[in-house]
């Protein structure tokens, strides 16, 4: 049998996100990971992956580990990795107007027509592949995305 402890990273209620709290936060659980292993080698791009994960093990020994739960963290990052690599709906400028008549959407500049709409997505394929990774004009809050945070 194996024994396994289980612990829990934890953040502050009013942690917020941006590229220099989620540059902390990984250097901080690369730190408190550290405190239990040798070599202490852990690089960020792992520290990621664990994050991505939502956890982290540490093998003690042959019978015992412990296991850092990073769900929380997980979270914030992926509503992090949103903003800096999701479509329109993470652009300062997203607006949608809809025409008077109802037949006519428009965001941002790109027009759609009622009978164009995919029913099922709700948009016509020609906005819908803007939705999911934006345009070329696209003006994000943060620009850092999280492999450029990871370079040390």
């Amino acid at each position: 049998m194996k024994l396994q402890t289980e612990l829990e990273y934890v953040l502050d209620e009013n942690t917020q996100i941006n590229p220099i709290t989620i540059k902390k936060i990984l250097l901080d659980i690369r730190k408190k990971i550290n405190e239990f292993i040798a070599p202490k080698t852990k690089n960020l791009r792992d520290i990621l992956n664990a994050v991505e994960e939502g956890s982290f093990i540490i093998e003690v020994d042959n019978d015992n580990s412990m296991k850092i739960n990073l769900n929380n963290v997980k979270k914030i990052f992926k509503e992090y990795r949103e903003i800096t690599e999701g479509g329109c709906i993470y652009c300062k400028k997203y607006n949608v107007i809809n025409s008077i008549l109802g037949d006519v959407r428009a965001y941002c500049g790109l027009y759609e027509k009622e009978s164009d709409v995919d029913l099922i997505k709700g948009v016509s394929p020609r906005i819908d592949k803007y939705l999911s990774v934006g345009c070329s004009e696209i003006e994000r809050e943060y620009n850092v995305r999280l492999e450029e945070i990871i370079q040390e």
